[in-house]
């Protein structure tokens, strides 16, 4: 939210990618699929969808503030 570059659509993917991506995240094992018995992943943590909550939530209290909205 402090670097107006990650605020950006080019930005926001940057950030994705390098936060997320290059350091390995185990998207298939932590995404918490109600499904999925809890003791089949033990690693289970939907940390990635808290994630995009938040930002979906910055986006709504300050729409001007992005590059980038749920619509765009």
């Amino acid at each position: 939210m402090m670097d107006p570059y990650y605020r950006t659509m080019a930005g926001f993917r940057v950030l994705i990618e390098k936060e997320w991506l290059a350091f390995g995240h185990k998207f298939n094992d932590r995404y918490g699929d109600a499904d999925v018995i809890a003791s089949a992943h033990e690693e289970r943590s939907p940390v990635f969808t808290q994630f995009i909550d938040c930002v979906w939530q910055l986006t709504s209290q300050f729409p001007h503030a992005f590059e980038f909205s749920e619509t765009v």
